[in-house]
């Protein structure tokens, strides 16, 4: 399959882009025959975004992605899945503090913000995190 420029972006943006982006870029291009591309940037809840749901005719490619987690500290251990092609979960990403609760006699675990950088995903999932910064493109068939 040929190699496709990000169109209008060949220029402005892709040329200055660091060679990360562009390693993923080039790989990220092969997995699906797209049609369009939209920038995006999106920064707001996780719940009812569109990275909630799997479309095998969509993939986004993130310079950047930010997840803030639940304030409080809870039982369970907070995450984010990055689901890949045909919805397999790909990355697990987690960071906790872990604390130990003299009332409850239990272990807490409290969020940290995660920061991830040039990922690709058609999906994500998450567990006590619930905002999110989302910098990149939507690659569609």
């Amino acid at each position: 399959m040929p190699q496709r420029a990000l169109p209008g972006y060949d220029d402005i943006y892709f040329k200055n882009s660091s060679e990360k982006f562009k390693n993923l870029w080039n790989f990220a291009n092969q997995l699906i025959a797209w049609t369009t591309i939209t920038p995006i940037f999106y920064t707001g809840a996780i719940a009812g975004s569109e990275f909630l749901t799997y479309n095998a005719g969509k993939l986004y490619i993130a310079l950047e992605l930010e997840f803030q987690p639940l304030g409080s500290a809870n039982v369970g251990a907070s995450y984010i899945t990055l689901h890949g092609i045909g919805d397999v979960v790909m990355v697990y990403p987690s960071f906790d503090t872990i604390a130990y609760n003299t009332t409850t006699l239990a272990i807490n675990f409290k969020g940290v913000e995660l920061c991830l950088y040039n990922y690709y995903f058609t999906r994500i999932a998450s567990s006590l995190y619930t905002g999110m910064k989302f910098n990149g493109f939507r690659l569609t068939v």
